[in-house]
């Protein structure tokens, strides 16, 4: 962009700032509604959009290419606090949780390591093989979350018919249907 290094740098606080913003947005409506899985697929559709933008735009045009820097970095750190939450809640038991957070943390720390061979320097400036892949496993974890929460859905309506409308003040046993898993 032709910017001094401590510009590029400063540049860089807006799209955080916003991306921190969209979270407690994204947080407290995903609380009122009760639904993490839409804003899941709502944050992780835009920063989908944002990849694209960047992937089909000219180098050029800087100012469009750094709003999507906006909308990737609001679509990603909204959807990842969300998935984080959704995640432990939907663990069940205190055992699982405490075996699932470690795993999942673990798991995702191997995105470091696609990172690496998906924006070699060699592709710089424009990255598309990097920027083309994060934009298609965006779009694909909103198709997941998209999928999960209709089968959440699905099994809370079976499990209401089953069992009567859970009492939301009552305090939750979970050593019986905390998951599918038996």
């Amino acid at each position: 962009m032709g910017h001094s290094p401590a510009l590029s740098q400063l540049m860089t606080v807006p799209p955080y700032a916003v991306a921190a913003l969209i979270l407690m947005i994204a947080s407290y409506i995903s609380d009122r509604i009760q639904s993490r899985g839409l804003m899941v697929v709502s944050g992780c559709t835009l920063g989908g959009i944002g990849y694209m933008i960047i992937l089909g735009v000219a180098h050029a045009h800087i100012h469009v290419r750094y709003l999507a820097t906006f909308c990737i970095a609001a679509g990603t750190y909204s959807s990842l606090g969300l998935i984080l939450a959704w995640f432990t809640h939907n663990l069940g038991s205190e055992t699982k949780r405490a075996a699932g957070m470690p795993l999942f943390g673990a798991i995702g720390q191997l995105g470091s390591i696609l990172g690496s061979h998906l924006y070699p320097l060699t592709e710089g400036p424009a990255y598309s093989r990097g920027f083309g892949v994060s934009g298609a496993l965006m779009f694909l974890a909103a198709f997941s979350a998209l999928i999960l929460t209709i089968s959440y859905r699905r099994e809370n309506a079976r499990r209401n018919a089953a069992f009567g409308e859970p009492d939301h003040d009552a305090p939750v046993d979970t050593s019986e249907l905390a998951d599918k898993c038996e």
